[in-house]
This record gives structure tokens, C-alpha cells and sequence, in this order.
């Protein structure tokens, strides 16, 4: 329902400024969305954040029993399934907004091509290890950035 209203206040103001080239845009939007694989992009970046969020539960709180994780891991799935379609129509309504016909159909064009298929494909791929590592980088930034915050609060005591 968020998404939803999110995405209708993002679509509104293209269309109250009397945008007749919006809906052509959001129809090439929504063919490069397809081209670039960004469904199933999506799904596999729900799978791998998921498993990271209760992978970092379970090392922060060893004694969380593995059914009541799984079980977690299954609902933050589902939940974010449910709001996929949602969560995309606001991003195509958002880069239909930024960008020309002309720059969404060279877009489109790059990703049916051999090389931008290979390139969704393999960005596909990647995306469970570049979640882990993403992960990890905001993860030792954060513990970085606690740890000199708590030693400037100590040294100003």
C-alpha cells in the first residue's frame, strides 16, 4: 500500500504537468525493466538479503533457534515478494521521469543486444556475492564509525 501511494505521489506530478510523452516513456521504462532482467534481479537480491540479514542475526545471537530463523528468513521473503511489483512500478515510474524516449529506447537497444544481455545476465549472477561483500563494507564502516564515537566520548570524559 505504501509503495503504492509512493509510487502514484512520483507519477502524479509528470502527469498534473500535462506530460504526454509520460505513458511512452513508462511503456519503454517497463520494456528496459524487462531487458535488464530487473525481475529477476529482484528476486535474487530478496533471496541473498534475507539470508544475510538472519545470517548476521544468528552470529549476533548464537541461542535464536535455526526453525525460528528460517521462519524469519521466510516471512522478510515473502514480505518483500508481495511488494515487488510495487517497488519496480515506482522505479519505472521514477527513471521514465528522468530520462527521454530517445535515451530509454538506446537503453532498451543496448540490453537486446548480445553484449547487453550477457551483461544482465551476469550482473544477475553476481549479485549474491556483491550482497555479501555490500553487506560486509556497511557492516565494518558502521563498527569503524561506533568504535571512534565511543572513543571520542571516552577521551572527552
Amino acid at each position: 500500500m505504501l509503495w503504492t501511494l509512493l509510487g502514484a505521489m512520483t507519477i502524479a506530478p509528470a502527469m498534473a504537468q500535462g506530460d504526454a510523452g509520460f505513458d511512452a516513456r513508462l511503456a519503454a521504462a517497463k520494456e528496459l525493466y524487462a531487458a535488464e532482467q530487473r525481475y529477476k534481479i529482484l528476486d535474487i537480491i530478496i533471496e541473498s538479503q534475507a539470508t544475510i540479514y538472519v545470517d548476521r542475526l544468528a552470529q549476533s545471537y548464537p541461542k535464536l533457534p535455526k526453525d525460528r530463523l528460517a521462519t524469519l528468513r521466510a516471512k522478510i521473503e515473502s514480505n518483500l515478494t508481495e511488494t515487488k511489483n510495487d517497488y519496480i512500478a515506482q522505479e519505472e515510474a521514477l527513471i521514465a521521469k528522468q530520462l527521454s524516449l530517445q535515451d530509454l529506447q538506446s537503453a532498451l537497444a543496448f540490453y537486446k543486444s548480445p553484449i547487453g544481455q550477457r551483461l544482465a545476465s551476469a550482473a544477475a549472477a553476481i549479485i549474491p556475492t556483491a550482497g555479501k561483500n555490500q553487506s560486509i563494507w556497511v557492516s565494518n564502516a558502521v563498527t569503524r564509525a561506533t568504535n571512534d564515537m565511543n572513543a571520542s566520548a571516552k577521551a572527552s570524559k
